[in-house]
């Protein structure tokens, strides 16, 4: 089915509900294009050299930049917990998982980029966006739940940076043959999450996303790279384990608990819609396509990619340690000790730009309202440009590292933000986003509430399941834990 076949031609009605709420002021023309640019059907296609940039925002990015930051930005910390996952669910569920939140993802993130280009501008953030489609209402929900889940991601990735670096400090140590259990070790947790966390002090003072495109590289090649690492050794493994129904032995409650969360683990390593508006912002106006359609291109090789990626080490490491494969998949291999520090190392390098990706958004979103928050009155000198970022951004940093030594809950902290994003940013605003700006025919305005809704469903029970799986183990929170 073509863009041409979903869209009817008529403008957008406003609802009665929506008269009363006060938010269906005339919409924003989705039609209104930048000249040069074709929106019908909801493609804005290149018809002739038009430069985007006359808003006054530098912007340097194209096909290779953007492709490297969302690749940097979702293939991290999510593809390591996936054998685990595989394992809980079993081999039919996990895998269908896996395809049908591909599956959604690619759909919704192909909706939210054709959301990008609003009444002839370009927008530069997920919150605009909104703002400007659902109305201030809405705007204030997203802000919410795009910041908290941004700050949440840069959590789990730290939480991942610090066991990495512990587990290749452990790995060297017992390779000089001393008993890292007695303390002999330069291993301990809460040291590693520290001195990731004043790398990641210098790393924050990257004016921009805009200005991170060859540590996103670094950073992508890198995951590419320990995935497949993780791949050839689950294969070298040689072993055919893992059942249909996944882990067994576990209480009913405790087996549908397990489900869930595996579930949000699975979501996590599918989100990346919530930073999508700002990566899409850093495209030039002169590259092919335009903004919207180079977008999509790097939405579809993206997906595609990681896709195979995940269904490649998720099946070949649940199939080398069954239902015994660790919560990290490199935890489950011991040998050879060099190729295992090497990849702990790649996971390293990646988390340091990915990090960044996705704390970025969340320090232009406090840099660039501070006049709005402050109005009418001046804005104090330290809340203003390199005077706030120089004590802000730190402090940001500190904060994270805090709160890494105290939650060391990796599988459980990556299924409560993949619970808690994926939903309303990947799927509900981009859905409702689009149908409100290109008024789809009702087949297939209907078929986009059944996603919606079946989406909605899938992260609420993943949302019960990592709850309950963090206050199972809050018990063994431990400060400045060895």
């Amino acid at each position: 089915m073509s863009s041409e076949d979903l869209y009817d031609g008529t403008p957008p009605i406003k609802s009665a509900k929506e008269l009363e709420e006060g938010i269906a002021e005339p919409r924003p023309d989705v039609h209104k294009a930048i000249q040069g640019y074709s929106t019908k059907g909801g493609t804005f296609g290149l018809t002739q050299e038009v430069e985007l940039d006359s808003d006054g925002v530098s912007r340097s990015g194209g096909q290779l930049s953007t492709f490297a930051l969302v690749i940097t930005a979702v293939i991290g910390s999510g593809v390591l917990s996936l054998p685990n996952s595989l394992a809980m669910l079993g081999w039919p569920a996990g895998i269908v998982c896996l395809l049908v939140f591909a599956w959604a993802t690619l759909l919704t993130s192909q909706l939210l980029a054709d959301c990008h280009i609003i009444n002839g501008k370009r927008t530069r953030t997920y919150i605009e966006q909104v703002h400007l489609v659902m109305g201030r209402t809405h705007g204030i929900i997203i802000t919410w739940v795009q910041q908290s889940n941004l700050v949440l991601t840069a959590l789990a990735y730290s939480i991942t940076a610090s066991y990495a670096l512990t587990n290749v400090a452990t790995s060297i140590c017992e390779g000089q043959g001393k008993d890292a259990e007695n303390g002999e070790c330069f291993n301990k947790y809460y040291v590693w999450a520290l001195i990731h966390g004043a790398m990641q002090i210098f790393f924050s003072y990257v004016p921009d996303m805009d200005s991170s495109l060859w540590p996103c590289i670094v950073g992508a090649c890198m995951s590419f790279s320990y995935a497949t690492i993780s791949l050839g050794r689950a294969i070298a493994e040689g072993n055919t384990y893992g059942t249909v129904g996944g882990i067994t032995g576990l209480s009913t409650s405790n087996k549908v608990f397990g489900v869930f969360n595996a579930m949000g683990a699975i979501l996590f390593a599918y989100s990346f819609s919530m930073i999508l508006p700002e990566i899409q912002d850093t495209i030039k106006g002169s590259v092919r396509g335009g903004p919207v359609r180079a977008m999509k291109r790097t939405v579809n090789w993206s997906v595609s990619i990681m896709t195979v990626f995940y269904l490649a080490v998720a099946i070949s490491g649940y199939m080398a340690y069954g239902n015994d494969v660790a919560g990290n998949i490199l935890d489950s291999f011991q040998t050879p000790r060099w190729l295992v520090d090497m990849a702990n190392i790649m996971v390293f390098v990646h988390l340091l730009p990915a990090y960044q990706v996705w704390s970025q958004p969340f320090f232009y979103f406090l840099e660039s309202n501070q006049k709005n928050w402050w109005a009418p009155r001046p804005v104090p000198r330290m809340m203003t440009g390199w005077w706030f970022r120089a004590w802000f951004r730190p402090l940001y940093v500190i904060i994270i590292t805090f709160l890494t030594i105290c939650l060391p809950f990796f599988s459980y902290i990556i299924a409560l933000v993949g619970a808690l994003g994926f939903w309303p940013t990947t799927v509900y605003y981009p859905i409702r986003m689009w149908i409100r700006l290109y008024n789809p025919t009702p087949r297939y305005r209907a078929w986009l509430y059944t996603v919606d809704a079946f989406c909605f469903v899938c992260s609420l029970l993943a949302l019960i399941g990592s709850i309950q799986q963090i206050v199972v183990n809050a018990n063994t929170i431990c400060f400045f834990c060895e």
